[in-house]
């Protein structure tokens, strides 16, 4: 249960990051 909430935040992070170097180029 622990690792699924982990990879879902891994998921969501990664999401927020590649949005964010999208908005900056």
């Amino acid at each position: 249960r622990e690792a699924l909430l982990f990879c879902f935040n891994l998921k969501k992070s990664a999401a927020e990051a590649r949005r964010l170097l999208e908005e900056a180029y």
